[in-house]
């Protein structure tokens, strides 16, 4: 996939591929500084999860086992993760992950972004990342 440039409302962004390991992966970067007051990783629970929690990284519960056991929520400030899984969206916020297969999610002051573990080779695989990224970007962006 050749990369793609876009604006998300006005904030630069790019959809991709990188090589990870021996696979591929798409991700998605939007570009949110000067929006964003924290540091929120998101990612599917594993070894890298189990490294941070190693180092003193602590688990937020987002209030749904299934979600909770499945990945794990690290954030500073814990408010910033507790916004983003207010009761409100919460199902909205897990289901655009679920469906659009992602694997990790990382926002930091400088830029967003969102991982799937493949090549997306559909539309609707393309269009369930957009949906995922909007929805976090919602948040951070206002």
């Amino acid at each position: 996939m050749e990369e793609v440039q876009f604006t998300i409302p006005d904030q630069p962004a790019k959809l991709g591929e990188e090589a990870e390991g021996e696979g591929v992966v798409t991700v998605v970067d939007v570009d949110v500084r000067g929006y964003s007051f924290g540091i929120l990783t998101i990612a599917r629970a594993g070894f890298a999860s189990a490294v941070a929690r190693f180092f003193g990284a602590r688990h937020i519960d987002v209030g749904d086992p299934e979600f909770d056991s499945r990945f794990v929520v690290m954030s500073d400030p814990q408010s910033l993760a507790l916004q983003i899984f207010n009761p409100d969206r919460r199902k909205e916020i897990i289901r655009a992950i679920r469906e659009a297969s992602v694997v990790s999610i990382h926002l930091s002051t400088e830029r967003l972004r969102l991982t799937v573990d493949n090549s997306l080779s559909t539309e609707k695989d393309i269009l369930g990342l957009a949906e995922a990224t909007l929805l976090f970007a919602k948040d951070v962006l206002g």
